[in-house]
């Protein structure tokens, strides 16, 4: 239950219906899903909420979207403060990364017998901390243990373990998200958490990821496209996820949200405003099944009447054949594949089965785009090829 007031609390049954906000001059409001004021008990929390405080309350009805925006807004201090202390340890270190832009954290733990907390800025590691290694034993138990969507029932760093913190540790500091890896090192376990900012609202635009005017008007036409393929070459850590929301933000405005844009992806990694985003479920560690879920993925979503879709990754022949085959049924396909260069995309495409007829289709192959810095930079390195 979440506390209302000293006399009252939110039953958790109806606690997602529920919002209260006082103001400065001590004035209670009690906001409430417009859909569920008639029920039950809801009104019987009126009554009792009524009867336990001494001044008048104001009422306020909303729709579940925007009372759960108002609650967004307002977070619970008395839901921080049940976190413990290795776990406020954690959201401090991610608070850091988020102030510095940092992409990944990395904790080399055992590494002279301490550990040590990097963080990656533009590319760069800086190292920002030093703790105890049994400290940082600590944290990273704590993470898998208490901090992850699906935990494991043990905490092994004798082996490789993943998992995705969850949203409501890294609300505060304004993170979509956070994947957690690590694998034993000759000096003991390393780990790395990938950080996903929250620039929904604000997605980068295309002068902040360093797009030249050209090369803007050039993609903008790519993205009026009604169909054809567009697929975006770079290394890890490049930023092609963060590119990818940019153009999914500028198809869905200049289409002025009246298609669909749908995403697979393993997992999301940020939220796109207006878009249905769907996750790649799969065994992680068998790679024949995460194949083929994202081919059943990809072959799925032509039945949900999409516009448009964003495939994560072509990763494989299967899922390169399948991405070309939705975007031949008349849809815009946006996605990435690990190429040097545009010309390199080709050659990939090739080695993974993809007919020469098709790599020339200019009516099909809209766009290849390479990008080989992190996207966080304004100068990179960016080539783009459009025919017709």
């Amino acid at each position: 239950m979440s506390t209302v007031s000293s006399q009252l609390t939110l039953p958790a049954d109806i606690a997602d219906w529920l919002h209260i906000h006082t103001d400065e001059a001590d004035q209670l409001t009690l906001m409430v899903a417009e859909h569920h004021r008639a029920d039950v008990r809801v009104q019987d929390f009126f009554n009792r909420l009524a009867r336990s405080q001494a001044k008048p309350i104001a009422f306020e009805f909303l729709p579940l979207d925007r009372l759960r925006e108002q609650k967004e807004k307002q977070p619970s201090a008395a839901r921080h403060q049940d976190f413990s202390e290795n776990q406020q340890k954690v959201i401090a270190y991610f608070r850091k990364a988020s102030k510095i832009n940092a992409s990944d954290i990395h904790l080399e733990i055992g590494k002279g017998n301490l550990t040590h907390v990097l963080m990656r800025v533009h590319g760069d590691l800086i190292k920002v901390d030093a703790i105890s290694q049994q400290e940082g034993e600590a944290l990273a138990s704590t993470i898998v243990l208490s901090m992850c969507d699906v935990a494991e029932s043990q905490f092994n760093p004798n082996r490789q373990q993943d998992g995705r913190l969850r949203r409501d540790f890294l609300h505060s500091v304004n993170l979509f998200g956070a994947r957690y890896a690590h694998t034993p090192a000759v000096y003991g376990l390393f780990v790395v958490m990938r950080i996903l900012p929250d620039d929904s609202a604000a997605p980068p635009t295309l002068d902040a990821l360093g797009f030249l005017p050209e090369q803007q008007s050039l993609l903008r036409r790519m993205l009026r496209r009604p169909e054809g393929i567009m697929i975006l070459s770079g290394p890890t850590g490049s930023g092609k996820s963060t590119t990818l929301r940019t153009f999914s933000a500028l198809y869905l405005e200049n289409t002025h949200h009246r298609r669909r844009l749908i995403t697979l992806e393993d997992p999301p990694e940020g939220h796109i405003e207006g878009a249905v985003q769907t996750a790649i479920l799969a065994d992680k560690n068998n790679p024949a099944a995460v194949s083929q879920a994202w081919v059943r993925a990809i072959s799925a979503s032509l039945r949900l009447d999409p516009d448009a879709l964003v495939v994560g990754e072509m990763r494989d022949r299967d899922s390169a054949q399948t991405s070309f085959t939705a975007a031949m049924t008349g849809h815009l396909l946006m996605t990435t594949l690990h190429a040097n260069d545009p010309i390199n995309i080709l050659e990939r495409l090739a080695d993974m089965g993809i007919t020469p007829s098709l790599l020339t289709d200019p009516q099909l192959m809209i766009g290849l785009i390479s990008q080989q810095t992190s996207c966080l930079i304004s100068l990179l390195h960016f080539r783009s090829c459009y025919r017709r």
